[in-house]
């Protein structure tokens, strides 16, 4: 029987260059926890803590798990996979299909290959990191409990509005997140609304491996005078995904970000020397340069002895300091569910996108957890 995920059983290890990942064994006990905790903090800075955990309780499994170990495609590999090995103990057989991995196999080689350094390639040049800062969508009530405020509803229903509007579900929905933030906006800020979302490197550059492979892509507002319909919204969003999905582009990204790690300075420099310039680095280029992310995962598919299994998935990201509000999108059969995660208590961002949806034809259903 496989060791499942192998690049997943890793720690995060100081050394005295950089922190690195270090594979060590893992206690079931230490990664699988009964209760009905979700996005529970991980512990990147203890030195026996493991990066990811499982919960579980009555009929409900969730995944919790450190960005740099993997992204959305590589969780949900895992997360089927652990479904259909437990479906499998209870005697209900799941096929290795579907993306779902045969636990009796040896893992694959290309499974634990780094991506970004496989294909990074200085001659094909790097995009430059200036760039004007975003929006913030500071509120002002005090922060709270974490929360959630889920909407689902059907995807073929999506699908015919969108395609009665001759553009995809992602570029419809990145459309109404701008927009909600939009007619929400402390119209006094001049910055532009900056929305980010992941894209899957895999398929773009041929690649299999279940390490983190992903890039964040920008759909950017800028402040005018006059206001935007939706309408232009909607335009301009379609017109720059395509522009963020430009192959060249997203090589140059690759090289950008990996450029950093290989200088000669940030490589030879002890850990303790380059935190400074790390924290720094944050600061200037990290949260207060997007308005809000919003992941969306696409479709789940599996086989369907596993969709007789299985009602829904959903995705959530974790609570930051500065975006005050995150959103994912995630599709399994005809559910898509998109969970609002946050600790504030003030929800016009959220309740815009929903009604929006509303008005448009969409029937949601809600669930606050």
């Amino acid at each position: 029987m496989r060791h499942l995920c192998p690049s997943f059983y890793v720690r995060l290890s100081d050394g005295f260059l950089w922190k690195h990942f270090k594979s060590a064994p893992v206690d079931v006990d230490e990664i699988v926890v009964h209760d009905y905790e979700y996005c529970a903090p991980v512990d990147t800075e203890g030195i026996y803590s493991p990066l990811f955990k499982i919960h579980y309780c009555e009929n409900r499994i969730s995944l919790d798990i450190f960005h740099g170990v993997t992204d959305g495609h590589g969780a949900i590999v895992f997360l089927k996979t652990l479904l259909a090995t437990y479906f499998g103990i209870l005697g209900i057989y799941i096929p290795p299909t579907h993306g779902i991995l045969n636990i009796e196999d040896e893992p694959k080689p290309e499974e634990l290959e780094d991506g970004y350094m496989k294909f990074y390639d200085k001659k094909k040049g790097k995009l430059t990191r200036l760039e004007k800062t975003a929006y913030q969508h500071y509120v002002s009530d005090s922060d709270g409990e974490f929360s959630i405020i889920q909407g689902k509803f059907s995807a073929s229903q999506l699908k015919k509005l969108t395609k009665s509007l001759g553009v995809s579900v992602t570029e419809y929905l990145a459309a109404v997140y701008v927009y909600s933030y939009y007619v929400n906006k402390n119209h006094k800020s001049k910055k532009p609304i900056k929305i980010q979302f992941p894209i899957n490197l895999r398929s773009i550059f041929g690649l299999e491996t279940l390490r983190n492979f992903s890039l964040v892509m920008t759909i950017s507002l800028p402040y005018r005078k006059e206001e935007y319909t939706f309408e232009e919204i909607l335009r301009t969003t379609v017109d720059q995904i395509a522009q963020g999905k430009d192959k060249e582009k997203l090589q140059k990204a690759i090289n950008t970000n990996v450029s950093d790690a290989v200088m000669f300075i940030s490589k030879y420099s002890p850990s303790v020397l380059k935190k400074p310039f790390i924290v720094a680095g944050f600061l200037l280029y990290g949260e207060r340069m997007i308005t809000s992310p919003i992941s969306n995962m696409g479709m789940v598919s599996a086989p369907d002895e596993l969709k007789e299994q299985v009602e829904y998935f959903d995705a959530t990201i974790g609570a930051t300091k500065k975006n005050a509000i995150n959103a994912a999108v995630i599709t399994f059969c005809d559910n898509v569910a998109v969970p609002f995660s946050t600790k504030k208590s003030r929800r016009e961002v959220q309740d815009t996108f929903f009604d929006f949806l509303q008005k448009d034809g969409i029937d949601v259903e809600f669930t606050v957890r």
